[in-house]
Parts: C-alpha cells; structure tokens; sequence
C-alpha cells in the first residue's frame, strides 16, 4: 500500500512539473508569433513527451490558406545535414575515407582544391574553395546543372589553405553531393529516399527538381526598406542541390533527428565524428559536418547541443537537439518578418531543462 502511494505522488508530481513546462513553453511562443507576426510551424519533444506542436499563419497570403502540421516547407541548409549523413553512412561501409582527396572520388573535379582538399574539409567549410556566391546570388537566377554550378562557380583558385580557416560555403556541399552521385550512380535525390527517406517512412520529405510540390508553403520575406512583405524573389532554390534544395515537415524532420541521435542512421562512433568541432582553426564557429556543435553550463551540468539553422530569403528553418536531455525542436518558418530563431530559443531554453 505504501509503495502504491509513494508511486501515486511520484506521477503526480512528474505529471504537474510538464503541464507546468507546457504551459510555460505555450506562453511563450503564443507571446512570440503574437509580437513578431510568426508564419510556420513548431515542434518541441522532449524524451517521448510532445511539448508543443502548432502552426501559426498562413502558407499561402494571396489565398488566406493556413499553415498546418502537415504544411510542407523549404528547409535550406538543414539539407547540409542530410548530406554530411550520407557521408558518413559511406564511412561506415568503407567506401568513404574523411582524409582522402576530392580527386579519389571525382576526378572530373576542375578546382585547384582537387589534390588538396579532402572529405573532411568539405564537411567542415574549411575547404578553402572559393565561395559559391562570391558574386552575390546570381548562381541561383538561372536554370543549371550541378555540373555546371560546380564548374562556374566552384572550380576556381584555393581561398586559403585547406584546413586553416573556417568559411560557410555553398560549394562544399554542392561538391559532395557531387562525389554522392558518383559512388551510387544515381541522383541525389534517389539517393536520399533510398539511404533515409524510405526507411525511416519519410513521406513529406524530398529534393526539389523543378516538379510541382503539394502542400508547399509559398515564401514571404520583409523587406527592410519599405517595411511591407514581399513574396520570395525569383530563383531557382533546385542550384542549392545538396546545400540546400530539400523541404520537408516539422514530424518528418522529428523523425530524422531521433533516428540521427538514436543511432539508426550512423552509428556511435561516426556520430560523435560529425558532431566533432575544428577549433584549431581561424575564424572557429563550433561548426562540426554539416552543423553547429557547442556546449554551455547550468547548474553545473554541461550540455551539448547540436543546431542547423537555414535561410533562403523567406524561408527560416532550425533544427536543433539538446543532447543528454534528449530535447528537439524543429522551427520551420514560411515569413521572415521581425522574427529572429535564435531569440526565440533563447526565450524558451529555461524551460526545458
């Protein structure tokens, strides 16, 4: 009988310290979407408990058709993350080394970075390859293949020396995306259903290519001269390829991350290598393969956390993973209008400890 009630006030404690944390967590973002005009979707898990999941504003304005949980979204450079998973998936299967050359896995490869850089720079943007938007966006105005993207744009003279300097760089990534395509012999987009999508259950996940996409948010961003939105300015977001071409759902991208921190798609030990920071560098950031990895104290425990944030003009995307505490939140964002990610994390981090 003792043991019963001991229980008993146990789960009644556990069970008023989430709806508490819940409450919280609402307060807030409703306070948030209320102040900066937020458009999207947020998902917050902690262990096996859904904290939060709701949409907020509309997915298209011309048609006033709102946002859902089923609201598929462009989700920038959380594609990188996709990429660099792929990669290490061809690690374990020892048909990638991270120290080899470009040049061992695409030997067309024009730059002069092909002898010099290896996978792991590419990981890391610290490749030294010239970046692919030096000349601003116009890589992105036109119609082109990755073949001619990665010859235009990404085949010039070395920045710097590979490996001494950290610098955020499309072409990396376009670049390995590239050496994907050459190992498997089909297409990076057949590459990611068959190696994540498929297995996982992915449905509402997928590589752009020029196709009609259902469900899809149209992009909206504020522009800071007149103050008013605007729609997304023309381009063609099928050139970010492997950087950054992929939408997907808050659930879909739930499941990835819980699949990636739980071991189903790479295993400990390459696990703990994508999430490997190059501090010995200039300009370090904490960015490990294909994501930002830090850590911070609270209450005399050290958390990491693993954060891919992306942007393409109206769309702001993050996923990002509070590691020990097993917590995931998955912000996906169809109108940049005074909302800033980082703030609102900011705002929410007490709450989920």
């Amino acid at each position: 009988m003792k043991t019963s009630i001991l229980l008993s006030a146990i789960l009644f404690i556990v069970t008023t310290n989430l709806y508490a944390q819940e409450h919280a967590i609402v307060k807030t973002i409703e306070q948030y979407v209320s102040d900066h005009k937020f458009n999207g979707t947020i998902l917050i898990k902690k262990e096996d408990t859904v904290l939060h999941h709701k949409s907020y504003g509309l997915a298209n304005r011309e048609f006033n058709v709102k946002n859902s949980i089923d609201t598929r979204y462009k989700i920038a450079s959380i594609t990188k993350l996709f990429t660099a998973v792929l990669i290490y998936q061809l690690v374990e299967q020892e048909k990638i080394k991270l120290d080899n050359l470009i040049v061992d896995y695409y030997p067309n490869y024009k730059g002069e970075g092909k002898n010099k850089v290896t996978i792991h720079q590419l990981l890391t943007s610290t490749s030294g390859i010239e970046n692919l938007e030096k000349k601003g966006d116009q890589v992105y105005e036109k119609r082109l293949t990755t073949d001619q993207i990665i010859s235009k744009y990404a085949s010039g003279p070395l920045e710097f020396m590979p490996g001494s300097k950290f610098s955020y760089n499309n072409a990396d990534y376009i670049i390995l995306g590239k050496i994907l395509e050459n190992i498997y012999d089909v297409s990076f987009k057949q590459i990611i259903k068959q190696q994540i999508l498929d297995p996982l259950n992915m449905k509402n996940t997928g590589v752009f290519d020029h196709e009609v996409v259902s469900k899809l948010a149209q992009c909206y961003w504020r522009n800071e001269k007149t103050g008013k939105s605007e729609r997304d300015v023309p381009y063609f977001i099928e050139n970010y390829y492997a950087s950054g071409a992929m939408y997907s759902t808050t659930s879909d991208l739930l499941t990835f991350t819980d699949a990636l921190f739980n071991n189903q798609l790479i295993n400990k030990n390459n696990l703990s290598k994508l999430l490997e920071t190059e501090s010995n560098i200039e300009n370090f950031d904490n960015y490990a393969s294909g994501l930002w990895s830090f850590s911070f104290k609270d209450d005399d425990m050290t958390n990491n956390i693993a954060s891919r944030p992306g942007t393409i003009w109206g769309a702001e995307t993050m996923l990002q993973r509070f590691i020990e505490k097993k917590t995931s939140i998955i912000l996906l964002s169809n109108g940049m209008e005074t909302s800033n990610t980082w703030e609102l994390l900011r705002m929410l981090q007490p709450y989920l400890k």
